[in-house]
């Protein structure tokens, strides 16, 4: 089974991160409206799988926080249907993701 990764550029941090890393859930969308749970492609885009993934996550985890990187071009129905899993298991903390350009 081939499983397609998400390469992203990620600032870097000093001191113990294992802790945190296990918190946080980052998600991408692509433009296509696929989604990317810590850069590996989720098999399909419903709202089943994409909680499924999360719940196995986050399972056990307390105050495990979101972070949503969406490309511009990303259909707005992908991102809302994030949004909507995280408040369905009362995920509180959730992030967007900015790149800033020159």
């Amino acid at each position: 089974e081939h499983q397609s990764e998400l390469s992203i550029d990620l600032p870097q941090a000093s001191g113990e991160m294992s802790e945190i890393d296990n918190k946080i859930v980052d998600i991408s969308i692509n433009a296509k409206g696929e989604y990317y749970l810590n850069t590996k492609k989720l098999p399909d885009t419903t709202i089943k799988t994409l909680m499924d993934q999360i719940k196995q996550k986050i399972n056990k985890v307390k105050e495990p926080k979101i972070i949503i990187s969406a490309d511009k071009q990303t259909p707005h129905q992908a991102v809302m249907s994030v949004l909507d899993v995280a408040r369905q298991l009362n995920i509180s903390h959730l992030t967007f993701a900015a790149v800033k350009h020159d």
